[in-house]
């Protein structure tokens, strides 16, 4: 029996400057992001997330701030090294964080019971004090209404 010849191409086959070009440019960052950890001690290199130049400027990004801190005495080597691999000297290093590139959307705030916010509009009701009567009654009033929605 005869094994039949794949009749679908894989699209990275295809001539397409759309595609090789944006190849080309996840493998210059690929490069860069190598050249950055080579040239960091290796407690420090694994806190790169990416590297990418733009403009003359080199664009870091560390996964936290305590890591972002320590790049920044790195910045000559930093700069010297990736400035030899594209054969012109590098301006500035921006050191980010991986954070404000993948911000979380923010959770969902965790709206009590109507069982609980009648605890507190009936015990709003015994308290003394006018600010604490009303603030507790404004709250009760704030939550029943989140609570119902």
């Amino acid at each position: 029996m005869r094994k039949q010849k794949d009749q679908f191409k894989a699209p990275l086959n295809f001539q397409n400057s759309v595609l090789s070009g944006l190849l080309g440019q996840i493998n210059a960052h690929k490069k860069v992001l190598e050249i950055v950890r080579k040239s960091l001690p290796s407690a420090l290199s694994g806190h790169v997330a990416y590297a990418f130049v733009i403009d003359r400027r080199l664009l870091v990004y560390a996964d936290s701030a305590a890591w972002a801190a320590q790049l920044r005495f790195y910045n000559q080597e930093i700069r010297k090294e990736v400035g030899v691999f594209y054969g012109k000297p590098l301006e500035t290093l921006h050191i980010k964080l991986i954070d404000s590139v993948l911000k979380k959307p923010p959770a969902k705030p965790k709206i009590p019971s109507l069982a609980v916010v009648e605890t507190i509009e009936n015990d709003s009701l015994e308290i003394s004090d006018p600010q604490l009567k009303a603030a507790l009654q404004s709250l009760s009033v704030g939550l029943r209404r989140k609570a119902t929605d």
